[in-house]
């Protein structure tokens, strides 16, 4: 039957309300939105990670990179992967069949096998040698680092400095002082990692004049500390639901809070105690190297310390389930941090924390540099992991 002209955009007319109507209550009843509220987090499906070998040179282990990390969270950034030399590539299904190696001949440590030549302890089969007591069944506990570029190869980094991540956790598990071990280090963003790093609720809970001197402070005449709002809660659901679960699933770890640990230095000193009274149930330890706990780097009637104090006080675990390290040397930027960290580690003394699950250190003409940090990397690790905790 035809309908005429008036009769026709009649039906258009509903038509196009009805579609209309349906995108309503999508939107509505669905949460899609353009703007991103607090405890709202952006739900568009992302690509599968990807992981291929790392280009940086590693002297023990396994070293993959994830380009480029696609996230809701967070802008993309790289991630490494460590593992020591007893990790049986073959075991885990790595996507694709790539598989990561040590590094240790001249292109990068890869025969035309995926493994390594015979001078770096491993067979053609990407195995090691009995001296490395290479087991499929062997299960690592996990460290997420944060300023990841800078853990492994000093060739690659700003100062040409690191930390050394590998060399010392190998000789650490060599000399039966740590169990098994593997480490995430997450890279940061030269534009965002103060906003990264800053733990969000201790400075949400700042005064509106506190708040805007924060975010007004400056690096120096040229350059301002954030470019972007403080989002340091993106990155710890970065890390708690994006990474954590793709890393359990592909590699052999030991999941649970007794072997889930976070580290960094400075800014990621910060965001590792944050980490922690955040996500208690999720890292059962921290180490904060050389933390900044000015925030900022106007010392003068700052408001920052005494946010993270407060923050600190109501917020981190009851002692007996988790560990705290601490540390700080006396020269460059860390000479201003001993007295910020006398006045946390009377808190933490007040919390009920003992030598049996809290440690600060201080090192005596040591500066900010990781070649500080490299000199001193086993002690965080061992007291972190040498005796693992149970869970409740």
């Amino acid at each position: 039957m035809s309908m005429n002209h008036s009769s026709k955009s009649h039906h258009w007319r509903a038509l196009l309300f009805s579609h209309v109507a349906v995108l309503f209550v999508l939107i509505h009843f669905t949460g899609c939105d353009y703007t991103r509220t607090e405890n709202q987090s952006n739900s568009m499906a992302i690509p599968e990670p990807v992981m291929q070998p790392s280009p940086f040179q590693v002297s023990d282990g396994y070293l993959y990179r994830i380009q480029d990390y696609p996230s809701n969270h967070i802008t993309p950034r790289h991630v490494d992967i460590w593992l020591p030399d007893s990790y049986v590539p073959e075991t885990m299904d790595l996507g694709g069949g790539t598989h990561a190696t040590n590094g240790k001949d001249s292109v990068g440590g890869m025969d035309s096998a995926g493994g390594t030549d015979s001078a770096g302890g491993t067979d053609s089969a990407g195995g090691t040698d009995s001296a490395n007591h290479a087991d499929p069944a062997t299960r690592y506990a996990v460290i997420y680092m944060h300023d990841g570029q800078m853990l492994f190869d000093g060739a690659t980094t700003w100062n040409g400095q690191e930390w050394g991540v590998d060399e010392t956790l190998t000789q650490l598990m060599k000399d039966g002082k740590i169990p098994p071990v593997m480490v995430v280090g997450v890279w940061s963003n030269p534009d965002t990692r103060h906003s990264d790093y800053f733990p969000q609720k201790p400075f949400e809970a700042m005064s509106t004049a506190e708040k805007e001197r924060v975010m007004n402070a400056v690096r120096d005449q040229n350059s301002r500390l954030f470019s972007t709002e403080i989002a340091s809660d993106g990155y710890l659901r970065f890390l708690t639901q994006e990474l954590k679960p793709f890393i359990d699933t592909h590699f052999p770890t030991k999941p649970g809070r007794e072997s889930t640990f976070t580290m960094g230095a400075s800014m990621g000193g910060l965001i590792s105690m944050y980490a922690l009274a955040e996500y208690p149930d999720i890292f059962g330890g921290f180490g904060a190297v050389s933390t900044h706990w000015p925030g900022i780097f106007e010392m003068e009637n700052n408001p920052v310390p005494g946010a993270f104090l407060d923050y600190m006080g109501k917020t981190l675990p009851a002692p007996g389930t988790h560990r705290l390290y601490f540390d700080f040397g006396t020269e460059t930027l860390d000479a201003i941090y001993e007295p910020h960290q006398n006045r946390v580690d009377a808190l933490v003394s007040n919390l009920g924390y003992n030598e049996t699950n809290w440690m600060t250190r201080k090192f005596e003409g040591k500066d900010h540099s990781e070649d500080s940090w490299s000199e001193r990397f086993h002690i965080p690790v061992t007291f972190l992991l040498a005796e693992p905790q149970k869970s409740d």
